[in-house]
């Protein structure tokens, strides 16, 4: 990192550790996201290279690293900045990644191993079909090198294990599970969430030659059939609703987590220019955190979806929406604007601060563009809502 950025990074840092104002510490946070981001080799490498030359896609685990060590170095900082970070920590650890269970293998073909294998390949040599033509995604694109799971989505654990007021369950875009449901024979030993998917800033696998997880992070459902009930509960139309919510168990006999993530139910805390960051599996990577978001459409009339305009991508649906301040899931991804661009031989992502979509004279009545989110209203626990 050159030294100007270092300098800034040191301002916000401060800013971040000392202010009492939550919307400050978040614009701290998102610039010392962005000055992190701009240290990846393939923007670093760039000639006057700034932090604005990448999207707001951030490993998890690096951003609280670097708060965590700042902490450490800190004589003093603010009770809510220790907050900040746990909060971030634990809601990392409820995301989880949808994946068939026939792209998921014993480590090293051992039944007896605690980790397992999941089929992928380098991000910049998955193939994007556009206009029918399959062309691969630029080498040069934020995280060409690691490695890009065969995934169906993303979800999230809500509620709390033993629970009756809030069970605990797992969510997700109805879309991401709706395909599969035609070709498997048993959906509880055919679909898996493996949660914890996310690349070590200790040194551990970066995801650049194999994606590992442990079998103590990976679920399945508790049923067989596709049906609606207790276990299984959705709603899926082509412009409306698409949630699903899930009774999970351990695949390996695993234990479930204590708690998921807290929602906030109510709609009418949701409005336009509000901050919003996500957590997700956007082309099958390893977790990322989506930051610096704004609310771009508030809720509709019917007070079920609302507009975001986060660097959102395939993978990402049924990823939830944060509120900046109190960490909130307010809504979960189930549509967005699109998002990949032809650029000569390669693809290049569609981004907030990087290549962007020609306009139409179709678009030209509208206003603003976003990814269009679920909020949590149809598959809150009804004791939430009243």
């Amino acid at each position: 990192m050159n030294q100007t950025n270092q300098l800034k990074l040191k301002t916000h840092y401060k800013l971040f550790f000392e202010t009492d104002n939550d919307n400050e510490r978040l614009e701290a946070y998102c610039d010392i996201g962005r000055l992190l981001a701009s240290n990846r080799p393939n923007v670093a490498n760039k000639k006057d290279a700034t932090p604005m030359d990448t999207d707001d896609r951030e490993e998890i685990e690096t951003v609280l690293e670097a708060l965590k060590r700042e902490h450490s170095s800190r004589q003093s900082s603010s009770p809510a900045s220790e907050k900040f970070i746990d909060q971030l920590r634990q809601n990392s650890s409820n995301v989880v990644l949808v994946v068939l269970e026939k792209h998921v293998h014993h480590y090293n073909g051992k039944e007896s191993s605690k980790k397992v294998r999941i089929d992928s390949e380098k991000l910049s040599n998955r193939k994007i079909n556009i206009k029918g033509d399959g062309k691969k995604i630029c080498g040069t694109q934020n995280f060409a090198e690691q490695r890009s799971a065969y995934c169906l989505g993303t979800g999230f654990f809500m509620g709390e294990r033993g629970s009756a007021m809030n069970p605990l369950r797992l969510i997700t875009a109805a879309h991401v599970l709706v395909p599969p449901f035609n070709e498997l024979k048993n959906f509880s030993e055919e679909l898996l969430f493996v949660r914890n998917f996310k690349v070590s800033s200790k040194g551990g696998n970066k995801m650049t030659h194999i994606i590992t997880a442990d079998k103590k992070d990976i679920y399945k459902p508790t049923f067989q059939h596709f049906k609606k009930g207790e276990s299984l509960k959705y709603e899926l139309t082509s412009t409306g609703a698409d949630w699903a919510s899930l009774e999970v168990e351990g695949a390996y006999g695993n234990d479930l987590p204590d708690a998921g993530l807290v929602i906030n139910s109510n709609p009418t805390m949701i409005t336009k220019g509000q901050g919003v960051y996500c957590l997700g599996h956007g082309l099958g990577l390893p977790l990322k955190m989506v930051y610096n978001g704004k609310i771009s459409k508030g809720v509709n009339v019917n007070g079920d979806f609302f507009e975001c305009n986060l660097d959102l991508f395939s993978g990402n649906s049924g990823s939830p929406i944060f509120d900046c301040c109190t960490h909130q899931v307010i809504g979960m991804l189930v549509r967005g604007e699109e998002e990949f661009l032809l650029d000569g031989k390669c693809i290049k992502l569609v981004t907030e601060n990087g290549a962007k979509r020609k306009k139409t004279k179709a678009d030209s009545a509208v206003e603003e563009y976003g990814e269009e989110c679920q909020t949590v209203t149809p598959f809150a626990p009804p004791a939430l809502l009243a």
